[in-house]
């Protein structure tokens, strides 16, 4: 009980975090950036809903365009661009730039960077941000995007979804048998988390397949429902196995093992059978 009590503890702390987040976030929607930054990466404009192609055999030609929209200097001292997907970072680059922005003013820089390793890296569609850093590597502008990376199905993140789905395998597995040899625990929730967490590793294998094969984007509003419904789907047919056979106690069958009675046959240990005594003439 205490594991399963801080499982769900554990659970709602994150979903307070979560919609704290989104309060924050929707707080500052309004609020007017005192740095905006505009990027260019291989002749593609960086928004929200662009895809840019990440070839680990080709250096990427990145130009920025600074505004300083303040009351004070700013000083750009890096620019980081990075890529996680399930919150698990894949990739991280960062070159140093120096750009010094007075307020009012517009600076724009152009600069190389070598993604070589990311061929060691990622595979497939992968949420992507790019930032710039101050000296202390406070954010002071960023974008989001996706990257296309075309790295080796070898690479963390093609080594990340093979090591999961061996896993879900082996968990399916054992839980199947488990099944067919009636060694489930006689508890309906304790069946249901047996299944349970194959059916999670199922969909995390889902969303990384469709990542791989660039079907879509591994976006929160993507891979969590997916994830979430093959969590449920295990938990369900979990609690809706049937009811392990005990061993330990089998039922008399009437048929096949009938109560002795009086009248029947007494064979004493290491003696000839005797008769039960017979009455009347």
């Amino acid at each position: 009980m205490n594991g399963v009590h801080g499982f769900f503890t554990r659970g709602l702390g994150a979903l307070l975090l979560a919609l704290a987040g989104m309060v924050v976030v929707a707080q500052g929607a309004g609020a007017t950036p005192s740095v905006t930054a505009t990027f260019i990466v291989n002749g593609h404009k960086v928004t929200g809903g662009a895809t840019v192609k990440l070839d680990p055999a080709h250096p990427a030609q990145v130009s920025m365009t600074v505004t300083n929209n303040g009351s004070s200097p700013i000083t750009v001292s890096s620019v980081a661009l990075s890529g996680r997907a399930l919150d698990i970072p894949f990739f991280d680059f960062e070159t140093q730039t120096a750009l010094s922005v007075q307020p009012g003013d517009t600076q724009n820089q152009q600069f190389t960077l070598d993604f070589t390793p990311l061929n060691g890296q990622g595979d497939g569609l992968i949420p992507a941000s790019i930032h710039l850093l101050d000296a202390n590597h406070h954010v002071l502008a960023g974008q989001d995007f996706t990257a296309d990376v075309r790295g080796r199905i070898t690479s963390l993140f093609g080594l990340f979804a093979i090591e999961v789905t061996v896993f879900t395998i082996i968990l399916f597995i054992g839980a199947l048998l488990a099944l067919a040899r009636g060694r489930l625990h006689e508890n309906r929730f304790r069946r249901a988390l047996r299944f349970l967490w194959p059916g999670l590793g199922l969909g995390i294998v889902i969303v990384f397949a469709f990542a791989i094969l660039r079907v879509f984007v591994p976006q929160p509003g993507h891979w969590l429902p997916i994830v979430l419904v093959c969590a449920a789907a295990g938990f369900v047919v979990g609690y809706l196995t049937p009811n392990p056979a005990n061993d330990d106690y089998l039922e008399p069958d009437p048929e096949s093992d009938p109560v002795v009675d009086s009248r029947q046959t007494l064979t004493p240990a290491g003696g000839p059978a005797r008769q039960p005594p017979t009455t009347g003439p």
